[in-house]
């Protein structure tokens, strides 16, 4: 079998390097979106900000998370919890630390699963997921309150995952209720494409376990397939004469989109979604499972074969039909 690569990047890191990559002026920040609207006949749709602005856009592409206002207006179910909380942060040592050239470890426990891996020299990212329990409506957002609840959860752990929590800045903790949208495949024929000229991506469509490592990489993977599909279409975005016509095509786009998308997205929520739970181990049954069946015989191949999939290439040029979508 071929080993894949793990590779741990930071958020920020990632959307910078994404950022630099557009003409200045492309994004709008600290701009949330407070609700979304059409009026009946008309191919323009008006996006209201928290600021007061409003922008009149041709082409909505949604990719906000899974609070998703654009969702909402779509007509998606919110998305459901999972049963299952998560608390994260990184761990930083200006000087290294031993464990630093080590790949991704996972540690297992009675439904409880921990783990860490190198993201730079220095850094190194920790995780931790358990069931949900009623004490967590207690948890709130503050840092020493989450480091407290996250050394508890791992109480009976080996180091260095303690370590790590305990060196980890205030700034990186988080924590969150796990959320998922499951899609039957008709369900997914009918909604994910979106609702006229806009459309969703990422979290906002499809929010998924985090148990295959494939949440923010299958978002990525939307972008480039949505992006083929706008640039095949060779509608000019830029036409003042904008109407029922172009916006008919740009629905045709996102039909495909949704087409092309389906079964790797299926896949991974429901691929994520068994993994978590077996891993964790809430039940002797499951850690039976864990144990005899899916460590040893299933999960060697399982994450890399979510991780293997190759959605393609972006078109090599910008076009008009993807230049004034706006993002959210």
């Amino acid at each position: 079998m071929n080993c894949l690569e793990s590779r741990c990047i930071e958020r920020s890191a990632l959307l910078e390097t994404l950022a630099k990559a557009l003409p200045d002026g492309s994004i709008r920040f600290n701009s949330k979106l407070v609700s979304i609207h059409k009026k009946a006949g008309s191919p323009f749709t008006t996006l209201e900000l928290a600021d007061g602005a409003s922008i009149t856009a041709k082409i909505v592409i949604g990719c906000e998370g899974v609070h998703s206002v654009v969702a909402r207006w779509i007509g998606l179910e919110t998305a459901k919890p999972s049963g299952r909380v998560a608390f994260r942060g990184m761990a930083t040592f200006p000087e290294g630390h031993h464990t630093i050239e080590e790949k991704m470890v996972i540690i297992m426990g009675k439904g409880v699963r921990a783990g860490f891996i190198p993201c730079t020299d220095k850094q190194i990212y920790w995780f931790i997921t358990r069931k949900l329990q009623p004490e967590d409506a207690d948890v709130s957002c503050d840092p020493e309150t989450l480091r407290c609840a996250a050394l508890e959860a791992v109480r009976d752990f080996p180091e260095p995952i303690g370590e790590f929590i305990k060196c980890s800045s205030a700034d990186t903790f988080s924590f969150a209720d796990l959320k998922m949208r499951w899609f039957w495949p008709w369900e997914w024929d009918k909604k994910a494409k979106g609702r006229g000229s806009v459309t969703l991506v990422g979290d906002a469509l499809h929010p998924m376990m985090p148990d295959l490592g494939q949440g923010a990489c299958s978002a990525l993977e939307d972008a480039v397939v949505l992006a083929r599909c706008l640039s095949a279409s060779n509608i000019n975005a830029e036409d003042i004469n904008w109407g029922e016509e172009e916006e008919r095509k740009i629905e045709e786009c996102f039909k495909k989109y949704a087409e092309a998308r389906k079964w790797r997205v299926l896949g991974m929520t429901g691929g994520a979604f068994l993994a978590g739970n077996v891993m964790d181990g809430y039940s002797s049954f499951l850690r039976l499972v864990r144990e005899w069946f899916w460590l040893p015989v299933i999960s060697m191949s399982y994450i890399p074969y979510f991780a293997a999939s190759d959605c393609g290439t972006l078109p090599l040029q910008s076009t008009p039909a993807h230049s004034h979508a706006h993002k959210l």
